[in-house]
């Protein structure tokens, strides 16, 4: 019994990879933005406050940023 012959996609199987592999890395990047963003979104609408939530943790502080509180005490000077 004889077998048919491949379909013509199938030859050069190798070019539909690299064009497999391409689209993978563009859906992941899009979807890396897309995920950042996101977080990005979340944060503002749970802080109101526009900016990286390290900014907002800071302006919440009751402690002013520049009034660093030294942990050294006379002796371990």
């Amino acid at each position: 019994m004889k077998h048919a012959p491949p379909a013509p996609h199938a030859v050069g199987h190798h070019g539909d990879d690299r064009w497999l592999l391409l689209w993978a890395a563009l859906i992941g990047a899009l979807a890396a933005v897309a995920f950042h963003e996101g977080m990005a979104l979340t944060g503002h609408l749970a802080t109101q406050h526009p900016g990286s939530l390290v900014s907002a943790a800071e302006a919440l502080s009751p402690v002013p940023a520049k009034a660093h509180v030294s942990r050294r005490t006379p002796r371990n000077e």
